[in-house]
């Protein structure tokens, strides 16, 4: 179509897509110190299914992905003393101001980089304290300030003028955000669709429509395959917990960090678009992060 920016879109979301494939790579790497390892997390999570979707589709999802993920390396990464800087604090809390700038659910990072710092046993407790402090404090500070900037030129909310219109945008969309019983089910779905797609269903295909008009073999041959990934992603929970003496011992920063982390844009998923894939992403990072460690407590096996 002339003039339609979709191929620019999906280029740059497969250039972040490669990008984000990169960064999960150089964390597992950092965290574990095995390059083989690191390979194997980085190539599961190249290939699963949303990353190569979303990684092709013109949704903006990638980009920002990206960015968090960098961030999110150097708090669940970096050397200890990098964290015990207040440059260093100060520094990634700007970053994280701009990352949510680019996406809104980025601001999650600040309550994950907070708990970085509290978890960070190599540092007394006194800088722990004044680094999550200075993090949270600018991140936020700057974060504030920036929208309320961007809210000034664009929508006169600092002179009232258009304060009743940007309510209006801000109130459009009011069907997401409705949690009903059906929504964690439906949220852990999708997330194991992130790890695997199923033939057939597209990643904006509806699946009861799919369901519907297949047959019994069909469908149960759709409930078996589910089944299996679902185990599959249940085993880094079920090995991480019996080995939670050696990762606490060995990546507590990382652990908390990935916990936060997956909790927070998991239930922010549950709660906005259970079904939408996109907002599993992260999830799924942490994922593949998290089965990095847990291997990596086996020792050399």
């Amino acid at each position: 179509m002339p003039g339609s920016a979709v191929h620019a879109l999906q280029v740059l979301n497969a250039l972040a897509g490669a990008l984000c494939v990169a960064l999960v790579f150089l964390t597992a790497r950092r965290l574990t110190a095995r390059r083989g390892l690191a390979l194997a997390v980085a190539a599961g999570f190249a290939l699963s299914y949303g990353t190569w979707a979303l990684s092709t589709q013109a949704e903006f999802v990638t980009p920002p992905l990206a960015v968090q993920l960098l961030v999110l390396q150097c708090l669940i990464a970096a050397p200890a003393g990098a964290l015990g800087r207040r440059a260093t604090a100060a520094g990634l809390g700007l970053a994280v101001a701009a990352a949510t700038l680019l996406y809104q659910t980025s601001v999650f990072l600040l309550p994950v980089g907070v708990a970085c710092w509290l978890a960070c046993a190599e540092l007394p407790r006194r800088r722990r304290l004044v680094g999550a402090s200075l993090f949270g404090a600018v991140g936020l500070a700057a974060a504030t300030a920036a929208y309320l900037a961007v809210l000034c030129a664009h929508f006169g909310v600092c002179d009232g003028t258009s304060l009743g219109s940007w309510q209006l945008r801000a109130g459009m969309g009011t069907h997401y955000g409705i949690v009903t019983p059906a929504s964690l089910p439906h949220g852990a779905y999708a997330l194991a669709r992130t790890l695997g797609g199923y033939t057939g269903i597209g990643i904006n295909d509806s699946t009861a429509d799919h369901l519907a008009a297949a047959g019994w073999w069909r469908r149960g041959a759709f409930g078996a395959y589910y089944a299996a990934l679902a185990l599959v992603m249940a085993w880094p929970l079920a090995a991480g917990w019996r080995r939670r003496a050696r990762l606490w011992a060995g990546w507590r920063r990382a652990g908390v960090g990935l916990g936060v982390w997956a909790a927070l844009f998991g239930a922010f998923a549950v709660y906005w678009v259970p079904g939408d894939v996109s907002f599993w992403l992260p999830v799924l990072a942490a994922w593949w992060l998290a089965v990095g460690l847990v291997v990596a407590t086996g020792g050399r096996r």
